[in-house]
């Protein structure tokens, strides 16, 4: 449909190099929301209510202009508390201190919008990780060579952080990183975006 286009509630490279891989032209747009007023939440609805914040927050600054937003959140929560991103190395390695042998979630929220209709889809994903038994020296080599800095867990899963990990139960590694394409692909179709026939050049259908 002429006029009609897809975006990205992220600025993120990781969440924007993901979403190329489905080959559909996009944009990417900072989304102006708070993530504040959902500490009552649990971890997965947080990351939910999020993703939708964001689509949402887009949606608005686009308003009058028919497009499809795309919202993502993801919130890593280790028995029931969240480990927030990591601002320094020195917090990276704690963080990983606490993660070290033990299993923790990854929650990964996404909301589609369409400005034209109101019409939405969510979805929330959920992978579990394991990491390895390590030991101080690990883990501060592992930080100086990936510089995991703003990350949820202190770790990169897309560079050497694989390295730290003997069992993941999810099914969608993009998720990890932080947009899960499988769950994002059902999403789409809901709204006749299929990435298999819609080349990067073409409008997605009314």
């Amino acid at each position: 449909m002429q006029g009609s286009r897809l975006v990205l509630a992220s600025t993120s490279a990781h969440r924007k190099a993901l979403l190329s891989r489905l080959g559909l032209k996009f944009e990417a747009h900072a989304p102006a929301f708070d993530e504040v007023g959902a500490e009552h939440l649990s971890p997965s609805e947080i990351a939910l209510s999020y993703a939708r914040g964001k689509a949402l927050a887009v949606a608005g600054a686009l308003a009058g202009q028919d497009v499809l937003v795309i919202g993502c959140d993801q919130v890593c929560e280790l028995d029931g508390e969240i480990l927030h991103k990591c601002r320094t190395e020195a917090e990276a390695q704690v963080q990983l201190e606490r993660l070290q042998g033990r299993t923790h979630a990854l929650h990964d929220g996404l909301f589609l919008y369409r400005t034209s209709t109101s019409e939405s889809r969510e979805a929330l994903v959920t992978t579990r990780l394991t990491m390895r038994a390590l030991d101080a020296d690990q883990i501060a080599a592992y930080v100086d060579r990936d510089r995991p800095l703003y990350t949820c867990g202190g770790y990169t899963f897309e560079g050497t952080g694989v390295a730290l990990f003997e069992n993941i139960v999810g099914g969608d590694d993009s998720a990890i990183v932080g947009l899960p394409l499988m769950s994002l692909t059902r999403l789409l179709t809901d709204f006749g975006v299929d990435p298999l026939r819609d080349g990067p050049l073409r409008q997605w259908p009314a």
